[in-house]
């Protein structure tokens, strides 16, 4: 199964605008990888549902459209409708994703709460410790705590494979001094990020269904290049 390559994308968010989607002519070099196979899969908690990491952030997309932009009031606006949805439906994976992607990324006047990120986070785990765990390492990942991001992400691969699924991993050699990440269909076309080892390599694990012959992702390497806090500004790639 090949997944096709994508071009470079740079996404951005300005002050208190939230999830807007800017696609930008870029200055990263994307490296085609195969992902080799990784020997036995690792088992620990299980999945109470079995369901993928790309579908969940998928149907997010519901919920939180992509390509629109959103001032203070429009975000506040937003979180209170996932909020009402959530009451609704507390146990649905993809509204508790939503909520940690708003909250994550969400300034705090605009109504953004590390917290309520972490516990919504929290839900997703008990149901999906696979996607609750990636969830964890998206919101330490928005908060540059990348230790507290690469523990989660290692947590995850503690998780039961999915029935058809498999652990791949992903490989990259070279010098990135500002990381590096991979983008494919087991993510939902975002970026996520890989992890230097001892020995200089980048690294990640991921669980995607079983592949025939050799798979294809994007690796994008300095992929958090221009991410940072200016003023009361907030700007970072909304992968």
């Amino acid at each position: 199964m090949k997944h096709s390559f994508r071009k470079s994308t740079k996404f951005a968010f300005v002050g208190c605008i939230l999830f807007s989607v800017m696609l930008l002519t870029s200055g990263w070099k994307n490296t085609s990888v195969i992902l080799m196979d990784d020997g036995d899969p690792i088992y620990g908690v299980t999945n109470l549902v079995n369901t993928t990491y790309a579908a969940v952030d998928a149907e997010t997309e519901t919920y939180i459209p992509a390509n629109r932009v959103y001032n203070r009031y429009d975000a506040l606006a937003l979180r209170d409708n996932l909020q009402k949805l959530h009451e609704a439906n507390p146990t649905s994976l993809a509204i508790n994703l939503a909520l940690v992607k708003f909250h994550a990324n969400a300034p705090n006047f605009s109504g953004g709460y590390m917290g309520s990120a972490l516990q919504y986070a929290a839900n997703i785990y008990r149901q999906n410790s696979y996607v609750g765990c990636l969830a964890y390492e998206y919101i330490y990942t928005k908060n540059y705590d990348f230790k507290n991001a690469e523990r989660w992400y290692k947590n995850s691969l503690i998780s039961r494979l999915n029935e058809g699924s498999e652990w791949r991993e992903v490989k990259y050699t070279s010098i990135a001094p500002f990381g590096v990440g991979v983008i494919g269909a087991f993510s939902n076309g975002r970026v996520q990020p890989l992890y230097q080892n001892i020995w200089g390599s980048y690294t990640r694990k991921i669980m995607i269904p079983k592949c025939v012959g050799d798979c294809f992702f994007t690796i994008i390497p300095d992929f958090l290049k221009g991410s940072k806090q200016v003023k009361a500004e907030l700007v970072f790639v909304n992968w």
